[in-house]
């Protein structure tokens, strides 16, 4: 196999290393994006006995159980984290970040009605689970397959970290993370229904996501780069070489001519 010559082999290392940096600098740009999460329930009265049904898309929905109404539950217009009496059950669609690393990701809400005793603050527990996408009636909450977080309740304004959740449902390939919320105490709840001057989002549920698209290996780029540009310089060389042998051929048979 012919060397490369020494400008052919300096052009090489100066794309590779040129490449090699701009891979880099890629791997190292952080996103982020955040999530709103409405109230799903479609029901024009604040609740809904219907606790087969489901619902599809990024939001959720409050659930009362069958302590308060039997014998099988039901839906309800609000973010309802009361201890056995209501609880919120919750989904993303999180396709988008498929293959990402994940820094940090963040669930917020506003619990705007509480009724907290000083001595006894209660805690908030979120379950990480599977939905497939069709979000439905769990008051209790499911196996924490991709794990659990938990805060104290005191703000108005809860704030849960929720990354390992996250990025155990990537690493699972799944398109959809489910969370399942609950209280230890009958303490807190949002209104979402438009009926009493609420709507959809005045529970104000965020997911805020940064985090970063993986990129092949630096090194792996210039030795593919490397390759290619190598490749291509062997073929120029040899197109060279059958172009002189042409040349020497057409000359001979001139003298020989001659």
């Amino acid at each position: 196999m012919k060397l490369l010559k020494s400008y052919q082999l300096t052009t090489c290392l100066r794309a590779a290393l040129l490449f090699t940096g701009l891979a880099t600098g890629v791997a190292t740009q952080a996103s982020t994006v955040t999530y709103t999460l409405p109230d799903l329930l479609t029901s024009a009265s604040y609740a809904q006995a219907n606790t087969g049904q489901t619902f599809s898309g990024t939001g959720f929905v409050g659930m009362f159980s069958d302590w308060w109404t039997p014998p099988n539950g039901e839906f309800g217009h609000l973010l309802g984290l009361e201890g056995n009496f209501s609880r919120t059950v919750m989904q993303v669609n999180i396709s988008a970040l498929k293959g990402s690393h994940i820094r940090s990701a963040t669930l917020g809400l506003d619990l705007l009605k509480q009724q907290i005793p000083i001595s006894s603050l209660s805690t908030i527990t979120v379950t990480g689970f599977a939905t497939g996408g069709a979000l439905g009636y769990t008051f209790d909450a499911p196996a924490p397959v991709f794990g659990q977080t938990s805060s104290r309740q005191v703000p108005l304004r809860q704030s849960f970290n929720v990354t390992t959740l996250l990025q155990s449902a990537l690493d699972a390939d799944e398109q959809w993370l489910g969370l399942h919320l609950e209280n230890s105490q009958m303490s807190a709840w949002t209104w979402t229904f438009s009926g009493i001057g609420h709507n959809a989002d005045s529970a104000k549920v965020r997911l805020m996501v940064d985090y970063v698209h993986p990129v092949p290996e630096p090194a792996s780029l210039a030795l593919v780069l490397l390759a290619s540009l190598g490749a291509m310089a062997g073929r120029r060389s040899a197109q060279g070489r059958r172009q002189t042998t042409a040349i020497g051929t057409a000359e001979g048979a001139e003298l020989r001519v001659r």
